[in-house]
């Protein structure tokens, strides 16, 4: 019986043929492997390593990248690799898909893979202050208050963020005065301290106008290019608190509070092509991984001596930005009140209330104001040594 099996269906296996019609018995054979076997890409690294279960990567590359080739081999020899396997592809500062299918050998079967390439833009240098570090644009969860991965989230477009907290040199430097505390300070590479945000939103303006930059703040009645340091408030001012921004103004600004935070996250999930970041948010301080220490990341209350250090000499965190945690609060655009519910995109604050927000910490308040989502808050007029800012760009 087994014999006549066999001989039937070679009989019709050569009436198929010769009838022109698939051999049933051909076709059962063929694989529906659909498989990579490699997936490889010419710059940067796949995230995460490959594996042929897994379809969906992501690259991330330098602004000096400008291109880049994906290259696949399938694990079915017969299997056929279609899309932008082999070519070279241009790349703009973003997020760039590159799809990839595969065919398997009885041509029906088909699996998808897609890579993200992230080219990240590039970073500025200042005369005066050095280095601002890009911060690409993303979507991240703000606070634990929703069990829903798209509630409480925020889109952040891109800007630039100045690598260090201002000093009290560069302050000096701007704007003729150095108003920091000594004795709370270990000497004029430290942060500027002892100022108010009135100070902060003064300093923005006049750096800008010292490099042909369009300022970005106006406040009636004042004159940014005459403006003196011994002219700011030093106590609440209701023309300054009514500050206008124009945020398409190519000159510094202070971050807003959500900037401030997803450059403290690290923007680990940058051009996510729809995905929110969860639980960076979380993070106890900036730089935070699964077994780094706090100690080597900020200066607070344990590790200070009861005094401010000179910027970027603890490690940074992913974005190479320093002291996000730590050294001295930092000034924010914003007004402090409670957050809005919902998607928020590049949210800047609420109405007016009576103090900015500040951010990250000091050298004289504990490990819990290191954390990413710690909030402080002070009223725009009043001087503390343990307040600072660091500023941004578009």
């Amino acid at each position: 019986m087994k014999l006549k099996r066999i001989v039937m269906a070679l009989i019709i296996g050569t009436a198929s043929l010769l009838l022109g019609c698939p051999d049933p018995v051909t076709e059962k054979l063929k694989s529906s492997n659909a498989d990579l076997s490699a997936l490889t890409v010419s710059e940067g690294n796949l995230t995460p390593a490959f594996a042929a279960y897994n379809t969906t990567y992501k690259v991330s590359v330098p602004y000096t990248t400008t291109n880049i080739t994906v290259s696949c081999a399938a694990a079915e020899s017969n299997a056929i690799v279609s899309g932008d396997n082999n070519m070279v592809k241009s790349l703009n500062v973003g997020t760039n898909t590159i799809n990839i299918t595969v065919t398997a050998e009885n041509g029906t079967t088909t699996k998808d893979y897609v890579v993200k390439v992230i080219r990240y833009g590039n970073d500025y240098t200042s005369a005066n202050i050095g280095t601002l570090k890009y911060v690409p644009i993303g979507q991240f969860k703000r606070d634990n208050t929703s069990i829903f991965a798209g509630d409480n989230s925020v889109i952040s477009s891109a800007f630039r963020m100045s690598q260090y907290e201002i000093t009290r040199a560069q302050f000096s430097t701007i704007m003729g005065t150095d108003p920091s505390n000594n004795i709370y300070s270990s000497g004029t590479s430290d942060p500027v301290q002892n100022l108010t945000w009135y100070h902060a939103i003064a300093f923005c303006n006049k750096l800008s106008l010292s490099e042909g930059l369009t300022p970005v703040y106006a406040v009636t009645g004042v004159d940014f290019n005459s403006l003196t340091y011994a002219s700011i408030p030093t106590s609440g001012n209701p023309s300054w608190d009514l500050v206008t921004i124009d945020w398409n103004a190519n000159g510094y600004r202070l971050p807003t509070e959500m900037e401030w935070m997803w450059a403290a996250m690290g923007a680990p999930l940058d051009g996510q092509g729809g995905s929110t970041d969860l639980f960076s948010y979380s993070k106890i301080f900036a730089g935070k991984n699964s077994s780094n220490n706090m100690a080597d990341y900020a200066w607070y209350s344990s590790n200070s001596n009861n005094k401010s250090h000179p910027v970027g000499t603890k490690t940074s965190n992913e974005l190479d930005l320093y002291d996000l945690s730590g050294n001295v609060w930092e000034f924010c655009w914003d007004w402090y009140s409670s957050y809005p519910t919902g998607i928020l995109t590049d949210y800047r604050g609420p109405d007016p209330t009576s103090d900015r927000v500040m951010r990250g910490g000091c050298w004289d308040f504990g490990a819990t104001g290191c954390g990413v989502a710690f909030r402080g808050s002070l009223y725009a007029g009043d001087k503390r040594i343990v307040c600072g800012f660091r500023v941004v760009r578009n």
